[in-house]
């Protein structure tokens, strides 16, 4: 679970925005408020969603946390010249060859992932964490974004009330690492860390246990965010439901419950690939995928992103969750996350949504609003840190007279 994150100097992020998820002591206990795994600090929403104008910066959100799970995960696999992919400043003035920077503190377990993580399975329970702190500067200058690592540092915290300790720090060209990460400094792998690559995405492409049991916990971050130009890839999502008929069962169930009028989605061999037919009631003969409506291919979609994140305990974070659903489908959707038999292992959903009725069905712990200042800069901040905002189960007529801020500006 993640629980807080920091970003500075990210396309339209200014200054520094920061947003701290963990709830306070007197917040009422509600299913949707989890201990984190890690046992550190407040209960953590598994739920949070972000609501804002058309270009208010809602999306960038996610694409700030995508784009830097993307930078951790594969960016050794860049040529030594290229680019770290969507780093990019905010455009003006001497914000272009400012670092962008990001903090982001989370649960992972990371010195024994394979063993813990088989283990809360089993056991139908959250694994047992720690509590990391990873700091991240990416360097830009004139003409050139996402240069290089300017300086990456990961800290962690093993239990509640014990000192917070460094498990590498890179900067200046230096770098330094706790006795447990099992490298000495004068080990020739650390000449294989580019300017352009991560610390991670190098020490596990080479097999270091602390990093390879990183990635892999780092890869339980699912999202839908558009990071390149490339369409969306259907058949990838077929061949998940082809490779797990599990899921494909509860996807069929849910179709049925949720009365889209569909009987089943069965999966097929096409020419080009797998892909997908709907057998409906009434119909005599199935209907093809790419020939039903946008809300039920999103639903296929959505459905498999999220049977995922609550089968592994990770992170969703879906960009307009809310696209072409009824609402009720989307209050379900929510619902899996806040339900403790659904969700046993307290994964998280960050969502974004136009959908201001489902104000209505957050606590203000949950909700981010975000907007621009008059000089084109997103902000953001979380409902449950703004004075005077009471709890109350009817929070949307207070947003569209525009208390909480957040609404265009027309006219």
């Amino acid at each position: 679970m993640i629980h807080s994150i920091e970003i500075e100097n990210y396309f339209g992020i200014r200054d520094k925005q920061k947003l701290d998820f963990r709830v306070a002591k007197n917040v009422p206990i509600l299913n949707v408020f989890r201990d984190p795994k890690s046992k550190i600090g407040g209960r953590i929403p598994t739920a949070i969603g972000i609501f804002g104008a058309n270009a208010s910066g809602k999306t960038t959100v996610l694409r700030a946390l995508s784009s830097l799970v993307r930078a951790i995960l594969h960016s050794f696999d860049l040529q030594p010249n290229q680019s770290i992919p969507l780093m990019m400043p905010f455009e003006h003035n001497d914000w272009k060859t400012r670092p962008t920077r990001f903090v982001i503190e989370f649960d992972a377990l990371w010195d024994n992932f394979e063993e813990e993580f088989k283990l809360a399975q089993q056991e139908h329970r959250p694994a047992k964490c720690d509590l990391y702190r990873y700091e991240a500067e990416i360097s830009h200058q004139v003409g050139k974004t996402g240069i290089a690592f300017q300086s990456e540092r990961l800290f962690v915290t093993r239990h509640a009330g014990s000192r917070t300790q460094p498990v590498f720090i890179r900067e200046h060209g230096t770098f330094t690492s706790a006795k447990g990460l099992g490298i000495k400094p004068s080990d020739d792998i650390l000449k294989r860390i580019r300017d352009n690559a991560s610390t991670i995405s190098t020490l596990a492409k080479f097999n270091v246990p602390f990093a390879v049991n990183a990635w892999n916990s780092i890869s339980l971050v699912e999202s839908n965010v558009v990071i390149s130009r490339e369409e969306y890839n259907a058949n990838a999502v077929f061949q998940w439901y082809g490779q797990n008929p599990s899921a494909l069962t509860a996807l069929n169930a849910e179709l049925q419950r949720l009365d889209f009028g569909l009987r089943e989605m069965r999966i097929y061999q096409a020419e080009k690939g797998p892909s997908a037919i709907f057998f409906h009631d009434g119909l005599e003969n199935p209907i093809d995928f790419f020939f039903e409506s946008l809300g039920t291919r999103n639903f296929v979609s959505q459905f498999s992103m999220a049977q995922r994140t609550l089968t592994t305990g990770g992170i969703s974070l879906f960009d307009e969750l809310t696209n072409s659903l009824h609402q009720s489908i989307v209050s379900e959707i929510l619902g899996w996350f806040a339900d403790c038999e659904r969700n046993p292992f307290n994964a998280q959903i960050i969502f974004t949504t136009h959908d201001v009725a489902l104000l209505n069905e957050l606590e203000k712990e949950q909700i981010i609003i975000t907007e621009k200042s008059s000089d084109g800069a997103v902000e953001m901040f979380l409902l449950k840190d703004l004075q005077g905002v009471r709890r109350e189960p009817n929070l949307m007529p207070k947003y569209l007279s525009g208390t909480f801020g957040g609404l265009p500006r027309i006219g």
